[in-house]
């Protein structure tokens, strides 16, 4: 075998005259749309962001202020903050892939974020929770009872 792998060494090709090497058609890259939903896990269409952009943000929800919000807001909220997890996300892979250190403002962000949702799913538990002890309470109560408020 080693024997075999000398001779392809020491082989040589012979080219004839004129003959012309295939030449690799250019790739184009694909048109993508401004309105791609894959452009939403990017900010300005970048995969990283300035790092004095990304040190600004605010704080988590408090389950008080999501106790005020209705469903239509809160699962807006949500998608929100899904959205914001998956944007901060990607652009910890690509700091990874390009081998960067991650900031830690980076992962507080997306604790913050974590913790929010968590606040969300809390606050839309109690809420099915207060539910269900309402649907309780109704099968328990007696039938015949007359209320103070009804005419006969």
């Amino acid at each position: 075998m080693r024997a075999a792998l000398l001779l392809s060494k020491q082989a040589s090709v012979h080219i004839p005259k004129g003959f012309n090497f295939p030449v690799p058609k250019e790739k184009k890259l694909p048109q993508v749309s401004d309105t791609h939903p894959l452009w939403q896990f990017f900010r300005n269409k970048n995969a990283l962001s300035p790092p004095d952009e990304e040190t600004k943000f605010g704080r988590s929800w408090t389950a008080e202020e999501l106790r005020w919000k209705s469903f239509d807001d809160l699962h807006g909220l949500w998608y929100n903050c899904l959205r914001e997890r998956n944007l901060l996300l990607t652009q910890t892979t690509e700091m990874k892939r390009i081998r960067l250190t991650v900031p830690d403002h980076s992962k507080d962000r997306v604790k913050t974020v974590n913790k929010t949702m968590a606040t969300i799913k809390f606050v839309l538990w109690e809420r099915e929770r207060a539910f269900q002890a309402a649907k309780d309470l109704e099968k328990k109560a007696p039938k015949n009872v007359e209320t103070p408020n009804q005419v006969v």
